[in-house]
């Protein structure tokens, strides 16, 4: 069994192959393989080193020089002797021990790793940082990555939330908090109608613009934050407040709605010494605290009790808590 690949030249102790692959994978040339020169006359080398590909160094040292495009052979037979039988299976295991040590090189890695395949350097990502590959490269990691997919990747392309908010160009949008009683204001104009569901029964100052919330809301406030209403301070009214500006330049265009059971209106807004604050409240006429004349003008309800024969009345909105008791034959006692 002989290589003859190539064609290889010589000078000294060093042969220079041409076309060669002297390291090739299971070609099994190795140190002590004979070499012949096809010279004249023809030369019988050893090899002592291999040097690459297509370098090897040789005793004795050639004479005369080798020219170049000389043909060659490498015997490679010689494991028929015990000795040669020896080299072949060292430099078989040791072939084996090279691909062993490359491939724990890759799945141990981190990086990158470069190894030997059939006479050939390799460079391949280690099996720790796969994630780290062309688009990807900037990723260092499977787990706990540091560096933040990109939108295009399926994240957000940040990462901290006030990041993510501007990747996604959400603007004041993500940050502005609406489900609170007291909402700052520092612009002009909000971009977005604020809308909350309120407890103003936690409000002090009641009259105070101010202590509304931005926008449109609705809730819960008493009889006692209405004065004027006529509801009994701790009775309970619905309340829907529009407080239609940030600033004090348009005060006037906010105002109250209430409704409960007994009444209906509204407050409106006036100012006094630069601050805005909220009026008495104002009833609404409708049909149940009103009558129609004869006429039929709407005319503001007087107390109207209308009794039956047996014993029954009715009341109307201006005298509700009336109580009527029958005494007696045409006989009523009307209380309240």
């Amino acid at each position: 069994m002989i290589y003859t690949t190539g064609t290889i030249a010589g000078n000294g102790s060093t042969i220079t192959g041409t076309g060669t692959n002297f390291t090739a994978a299971g070609s099994l040339i190795r140190v002590g393989c004979s070499l012949i020169a096809f010279t004249t006359p023809v030369q019988v080398l050893q090899i002592t080193a291999i040097t690459s590909g297509n370098a090897l160094s040789v005793t004795p040292a050639v004479s005369p020089a080798i020219a170049a495009g000389t043909k060659y052979a490498i015997l490679l037979s010689d494991s028929l002797s015990v000795d040669g039988l020896a080299q072949d299976i060292a430099e078989t295991f040791g072939m084996y021990q090279k691909y062993m040590s490359g491939f724990a090189d890759v799945m141990n890695g981190t990086g990158d790793v470069t190894i030997m395949i059939n006479g050939a350097q390799v460079t391949v990502p280690g099996q720790k940082s796969l994630a780290k590959k062309g688009e990807n490269s900037d990723i260092t990691s499977l787990s706990g990555l540091t560096t933040p997919l990109s939108m295009k990747q399926g994240g957000v392309g940040a990462s901290d939330p006030a990041g993510a908010r501007a990747k996604l160009e959400l603007g004041d949008v993500a940050t502005r908090n609406i489900n609170k009683l007291l909402v700052s204001d520092s612009s002009p104009s909000v971009p977005v109608m604020l809308q909350t569901n309120s407890d103003f029964r936690n409000i002090v100052s009641y009259d105070a613009l101010s202590e509304y919330p931005l926008g449109l809301s609705a809730g819960l406030a008493t009889g006692k934050q209405l004065p004027g209403s006529g509801v009994a301070e701790s009775g309970f009214v619905g309340l829907i407040n529009v407080r239609t500006w940030g600033n004090n330049s348009a005060g006037q265009c906010s105002f109250q709605i209430a409704v409960n059971d007994n009444v209906a209106g509204f407050r409106r807004t006036y100012q006094a010494n630069g601050t805005w604050f909220y009026s008495n409240f104002l009833s609404w006429y409708h049909s149940g605290n009103t009558t129609r004349a004869s006429d039929g003008t709407l005319k503001a309800a007087s107390p109207v009790v209308k009794i039956f024969a047996n014993g029954n009345a009715e009341t109307n909105e201006e005298s509700e808590g009336v109580t009527v008791t029958r005494q007696a034959p045409g006989v009523y006692l009307v209380e309240g």
